[in-house]
């Protein structure tokens, strides 16, 4: 139904657009499986750009399994979209050629960043945090930075691959969605952007040429009174010049 409604309301900017909705439930593997075959059956060999947004923010207060005996947020966030890629990438690579790369985007977010995040190899699946409201969905989120790296790396190790497939990540910042509503009406009008601009950090390092594999970009907030902001000025978080173009992440010590 969501994916109906959102070709309709594109539809209505861009009338003559070519839109197609498949289902895929991130948190079961069957479904993930399921969806590339039905994709590949109905569009062969043709991907250009596949960009990993679902994502939740836990907010129970107990740990939920999935069907597949991991935990909810992870699997939705992180796992899925690591299977999703893995199984698409010989599609994303046919057809591929360096002056019209394929791309994979894993979508991140500014909570990543936070200095006490940490990926505890010990207890990947944060059990011992996933009690604490949206703690979980910080380590997805930079979970997902991590991953999209070390991929940029190993696709530019491979000799088939180098420069035909692309790994890039991006944020949308502290944007306005049914994510943040718990937040309060007031706190996501101040403090969030509108969702047609948080995305298109997004956008663009799915369609930008100049954007190379293993960048991670994210939208400047366009006002003082952010999120972003606000965890500065605590020392939570950094801040970043345009175009907000991080380095490297590498796991927290």
């Amino acid at each position: 139904e969501k994916g109906e409604a959102a070709i309709a309301e594109i539809q209505k900017i861009v009338p003559d657009a070519s839109l197609d909705t498949i289902e895929l439930d991130c948190a079961s593997f069957a479904s993930v499986r399921s969806f590339v075959e039905k994709y590949k059956a109905k569009y062969d060999t043709k991907l250009d750009v596949l960009l990993n947004n679902a994502g939740i923010a836990k907010v129970e207060d107990k740990r939920i399994d999935t069907e597949d005996g991991h935990e909810l947020t992870w699997q939705t966030n992180v796992w899925s979209a690591c299977l999703l890629s893995q199984l698409l990438l010989p599609t994303l690579a046919d057809g591929a050629t360096e002056e019209k790369p394929a791309r994979i985007v894993f979508i991140s977010s500014c909570t990543s960043t936070f200095l006490n995040v940490k990926i505890d190899l010990e207890d990947l699946e944060s059990q011992n945090i996933a009690k604490k409201k949206y703690w979980s969905y910080p380590n997805t989120k930079c979970a997902d930075w991590m991953i999209s790296n070390a991929l940029s790396k190993r696709l530019e190790k491979s000799s088939s691959l180098k420069g035909r497939v692309l790994s890039v990540c991006a944020h949308p910042g502290f944007s306005s969605t049914d994510m943040t509503s718990e937040f309060g009406k007031i706190q996501n009008a101040l403090m969030g952007m509108p969702a047609s601009q948080g995305c298109l950090s997004q956008v663009r390092v799915a369609t930008d040429p100049s954007v190379p594999s293993g960048a991670f970009y994210g939208p400047n907030t366009p006002t003082k009174i952010s999120l972003q902001h606000a965890l500065s000025m605590f020392g939570l978080a950094g801040t970043n010049a345009e175009p907000e173009l991080y380095g490297s992440p590498k796991p927290s010590t």
